[in-house]
């Protein structure tokens, strides 16, 4: 009597877990060419589409605003509200007649806090010589209004300076009178009750008036701080435009070809899985 070898029936099984046999390394070495291909074919095509797209230039300015943001165009936060305003893009176009519409500089302008001190603004335009004209005007049209807000309160912390000072010298002029009043009664030889009242509201008067002069001296050494350390707004600097096509045509060719490598594997996997469950 013969003895046939008997067989596995896992390995003769087109389903389950047959498709565990399955070699991934051997099906990608098959597929190996159409998986290059489609790589190589979205790889261009995704350069194509960055060369056929329109070109963008990028160009940047960045403000110093001063030391400390006391203001609303001192305050690197504000700007981006700003500079897309309808008020401030008026302005813009004003001193430029030849810039675009209110509606096309929105788009193209933006803004961003470079620290407590600087903000930096981007235009993006199709047209370098656009984008710098705009980059320009936006930068020289908001240094302008910062540079009016930073005098406007250099002439208040002068003018309220000169309001202490005044008061300072009325108040040492009191001070004085109140020291010299209190003086000749304590020289005088007369008491009673009246006296001993007189004295305590003299001094008292003296007391106030010297903590009062105390405190106009230092609040007008502040503000003499403030005046002297004071630093006006200036653009630090300008880039020429930049053109990101060279930069997006990479990035396209790229993003196409792991694209096509990835849809090569899977149309190879999904293909040989196929066929093999149906073995």
């Amino acid at each position: 009597m013969s003895m046939e070898p008997t067989r596995d029936a896992h390995s003769t099984s087109p389903t389950g877990d047959s498709a565990v046999g399955l070699d991934v390394f051997s099906v990608l070495w098959k597929w190996r060419y159409p998986i290059l291909g489609l790589t190589i074919v979205f790889a261009v095509v995704g350069f194509l589409l960055a060369y056929m797209k329109k070109p963008s230039f990028t160009c940047e300015s960045v403000l110093y605003l001063g030391k400390k943001a006391e203001g609303v165009y001192t305050d690197p936060r504000n700007a981006k509200f700003i500079v897309t305003s309808e008020d401030f893009l008026k302005e813009v176009t004003r001193q430029d007649p030849s810039l675009s519409s209110v509606q096309d500089l929105r788009r193209m302008v933006d803004a961003s806090p470079v620290n407590e001190t600087s903000v930096k603004f981007t235009v993006r335009a199709q047209d370098p010589d656009l984008a710098q004209k705009v980059c320009t005007a936006v930068a020289h049209t908001y240094l302008s209004r910062a540079k009016d807000e930073v005098e406007r309160s250099l002439g208040n912390l002068q003018s309220t300076k000169q309001a202490l000072v005044k008061l300072q010298a009325e108040v040492a002029k009191s001070l004085e009178r109140n020291r010299e009043a209190l003086r000749n009664m304590e020289a005088s030889g007369t008491g009673g009750v009246e006296r001993e009242l007189a004295l305590a509201r003299l001094s008292e008067y003296v007391v106030r008036e010297e903590s009062l002069l105390l405190d106009l001296a230092n609040r007008i050494q502040e503000i003499d701080l403030k005046l002297g350390g004071a630093v006006r707004p200036e653009i630090l600097e300008t880039s020429p435009p930049l053109s990101a096509s060279s930069r997006g045509s990479k990035a396209y060719a790229g993003a196409g070809a792991i694209f096509g490598f990835f849809l090569g594997v899977f149309l190879a996997l999904a293909v040989e899985i196929r066929r093999y469950l149906g073995a």
